[in-house]
């Protein structure tokens, strides 16, 4: 497999496409996983398989819409669809119903044990979840989605758009709309839809308090710039209940996903055809989202 835009090194470098970073996805799920009342173990794994999509080239929509990478584990006459798949199901890029997607995505969250599911796989799941809240935008006062094949790369809106509001897609063009700073309101709603997701508010552990803390420090983050948004997204996630476990930071290039072929979790680390059946179940429980 590849690792992103550092040449193959898995001394990962910086992400220049956002995607929500390390930010919104690792740290975020980790601490909303402990608000909601999970031990500390499965939130870290939760975590770990959350931020996995942008962190291999053959999960990342960029590179799988490019056609970038060893799609060779996936039968010829299956990698298009499988490319595709990636951008609109994995990073949510579908240009399709907003609130739809976001809805089923949760409910495949939620009911985990129904449908037999693994870490990886929710984890995975978590990571569209959130993509279904970054990967958006608004113009007067509706929510779209962004769609390959250019996602937020390019301004490429797919809706007609009049010209008082061409300045606010530019805006939020290319990487920006990952940015939490850029989606505060987003990403808010996203924390607490995540909090639900993972079952915090019937879970006799879930703690709403925590939950609010994360979108209080995070408005605290992002509207006080500049700063190390990643290193206080991290101090953050240390001081809450059970501390930030293991070594795996993945902001930081001395933290590889994998090192010498092991991961910092004990779950496996998924093969394209693996992860290609997760993209098929999206594909059958979201039908009406494409």
């Amino acid at each position: 497999m590849h690792y992103l835009y550092v040449r193959n090194n898995p001394m990962r470098g910086v992400d220049p496409n956002g995607l929500w970073e390390e930010q919104g996805h690792f740290y975020t799920t980790y601490m909303v996983a402990i608000a909601a009342g999970l031990d500390r173990d499965t939130a870290y794994e939760l975590a770990y398989y959350s931020q996995l999509p942008d962190e291999i080239g053959e999960m990342d929509a960029v590179h799988a819409i490019l056609n970038k990478g060893d799609f060779s584990s996936i039968p010829e006459a299956e990698r298009a669809e499988y490319r595709d798949a990636v951008a609109r199901l994995l990073h949510s890029l579908h240009g399709g119903d907003v609130d739809k997607r976001r809805e089923c995505l949760k409910k495949l969250i939620k009911d985990w044990q129904n449908y037999g599911l693994s870490a990886w796989q929710r984890g995975m799941l978590v990571h569209a979840f959130g993509d279904a809240y970054a990967h958006t935008y608004v113009i007067s006062g509706k929510t779209y989605a962004f769609k390959p094949p250019f996602g937020h790369g390019h301004r490429n809106v797919g809706e007609a758009i009049a010209p008082n509001d061409r300045l606010q897609v530019q805006i939020f063009g290319g990487a920006l709309p990952d940015k939490i700073s850029n989606n505060l309101l987003a990403y808010q709603q996203y924390v607490d839809a995540l909090f639900d997701a993972f079952g915090g508010t019937t879970n006799p552990r879930g703690h709403t308090g925590m939950r609010d803390l994360i979108k209080e420090n995070a408005e605290k983050i992002y509207k006080n710039p500049p700063n190390d948004e990643n290193q206080r997204m991290e101090d953050l996630a240390r001081d809450f209940p059970f501390g930030l476990p293991g070594e795996y930071r993945p902001h930081k290039r001395t933290s590889p996903y994998t090192r010498d072929g092991k991961l910092p979790v004990k779950g496996p680390l998924p093969t394209l055809p693996e992860v290609s059946k997760l993209l098929a179940l999206m594909k059958k429980e979201c039908v009406e989202c494409k």
